[in-house]
Formats: C-alpha cells, sequence, structure tokens
C-alpha cells in the first residue's frame, strides 16, 4: 500500500467503519495486506479496556475474559466452516486462498468491519447463512463493532439455561457470574429486552423495505447490515453491489436503522415514548 492507503484502510478499519479507497475494497490488495488488516479487525472486535490491560500489563483481567474466549472461539469456528464450504465445493481454487476468504470475510462480518475480498453471493447457501449469524452476532462489548454483541447473546443463552435447570429443580438457586462476578436479574431482564427489541425493529425495517419495493432477500440483507451497521448485505445490495441502487424511502428507512443500531435502540427509541416528555 501507499502510505495514503494505509492510512485511509487504518482509519476504516480500527473504527469498523469498512470504506476504502478502492472499489473492490481490500480484494484490491495482495494476500499479505489481507491477513494484517485480519489481525487489526479480530483487534477491533475486543473491549478496549481489555487494550488497556495489556498495555498495562493486567493479564489476569484478559485471562479471565470470558467474552473473549467465546469471541475467539466463534471466530475460529466461522473460519473453519467458511473456508471448508468454499474449499470442497471449489468455489474458490486452492486450500490457502479459500482458508483466506474465509477468515476474511468471517472476521469482517463478525466484528461489522464490513470489507469485503470476495463476493460471497456466489457461495454455497451454507455459508451466506453463517454469515447471516455472524451478522447477528457482533464483537465484544466496549469495542467499535456494532450488531448485538458477544456478552449479550453469553447471557441470554445463559439465561435459557438457567431456565431449564429450574424445571429439573424448582427449589434450586442459581447464579450466573461473567468473569467471576454475578449478574443481577435486572441486567438478565435488560439484556432480554434488548434482543426482542432488537429483532422487532429488524423485522420492522424487512416489512418497510418490501412495501417500498425490495425482495424479501434484499430487503433482510438490507435490513441487516444498516441495524447491525456491518456495510455489505445481500440480494442488491450484496458485497459487489452499492446501496445506490436503492430508492430514496429505502435510504430514509435504513438511515433510521443505522441511528438506532449505533446507539443501541434504547438511546433513540426512550425519545419517543410519552414518560421522557413528561415533567
Amino acid at each position: 500500500m501507499t502510505p495514503f492507503e494505509a492510512l485511509n484502510q487504518a482509519f476504516s478499519g480500527m473504527a469498523g467503519g469498512g470504506f476504502s479507497t478502492e472499489n473492490a475494497s481490500i480484494g484490491a490488495f495482495g494476500s499479505f495486506v489481507q491477513y494484517v488488516i485480519v489481525v487489526f479487525m479480530f483487534l477491533t472486535g475486543i473491549n478496549f479496556t481489555l487494550h488497556y490491560g495489556w498495555l498495562t500489563g493486567r493479564w489476569s483481567a484478559v485471562r479471565r475474559s470470558q467474552e473473549l474466549r467465546v469471541y475467539t472461539t466463534i471466530a475460529l469456528v466461522a473460519t473453519a466452516a467458511l473456508t471448508l464450504l468454499v474449499w470442497i465445493p471449489g468455489t474458490v481454487e486452492g486450500f490457502e486462498e479459500s482458508f483466506r476468504v474465509g477468515l476474511f470475510q468471517a472476521i469482517s462480518i463478525l466484528t461489522t468491519t464490513g470489507y469485503v475480498t470476495a463476493d460471497y453471493e456466489t457461495w454455497v447457501p451454507a455459508a451466506q447463512i453463517l454469515l447471516v449469524l455472524l451478522m447477528l452476532v457482533g464483537g465484544c462489548s466496549g469495542s467499535t463493532s456494532g450488531s448485538i454483541k458477544v456478552l449479550r447473546h453469553m447471557i441470554v443463552a445463559k439465561e435459557a439455561r438457567m431456565a431449564m435447570r429450574k424445571l429439573l429443580h424448582p427449589r434450586g438457586v442459581f447464579v450466573y457470574k461473567v468473569d467471576g462476578k454475578p449478574v443481577s436479574a435486572d441486567v438478565l431482564t435488560s439484556v432480554s429486552g434488548f434482543l426482542i427489541l432488537y429483532l422487532l425493529v429488524l423485522l420492522s425495517g424487512v416489512l418497510a423495505l418490501t412495501l417500498i419495493g425490495l425482495d424479501p432477500y434484499s430487503a433482510m440483507g438490507a435490513a441487516l447490515s444498516a441495524l447491525g451497521n456491518v456495510g455489505p448485505g445481500f440480494g442488491v445490495v450484496g458485497p459487489a453491489e452499492t446501496f445506490a441502487v436503492l430508492p430514496a424511502a429505502a435510504w430514509w428507512v435504513l438511515s433510521a436503522l443505522m441511528l438506532l443500531g449505533r446507539l443501541e435502540l434504547y438511546t433513540v427509541l426512550v425519545i419517543f415514548t410519552l414518560g421522557y416528555w413528561r415533567r
């Protein structure tokens, strides 16, 4: 890269913005550049308090982070799955290139950075579904990533597990802990409410886009991308396309979804409640 290209990609990558100086995004650069950018995209998806812990030598906090372990596991599993899903059918020739595009797209979508190196709409349906799931995950809390975040998924999954355990042991007392600290019932309720609200807003966005004229596949891809601040979507807004082809009404809907997603729903939606305007 030239110094100008490197500076722009560094700003865009660390902020999770995903804009590149090239129309082909990071696919316009060589394989070594792609591997370097993967490293920094992965770092952007980590809670920045852990970065501070690394810098100040507080390794115990980093080792104790359950969210970091889950985030890393998701990244590794998604990379392995995408590599096999593009290599075995022969969508991408050669194992190294299959691994590179699988790794890059897994980390890019998971961290909602939005860089692309391949047109994943030419991949098998299973690989595309996996990317959709990654769009709904996001990076760690306290990172520059968008979407729901790994910590919320962890809490909701643990809450579901506790509910099943209570059915088996009605008199049991169960406490959910994250990094050795108990999570209160208020936090569990808040996270569950956020997840339900996120899905309701997402479905509302899909409905609005279909009423405007988008096909369901493109509407789902565009709404997922906008609400999660991912960047590329599916259908007419896929990795090889732009949002410029959409009608103006769709831009308004997607702009609202981007604001809601970036400010994490509650901050914006509370303004539209009656209680907010009462003295």
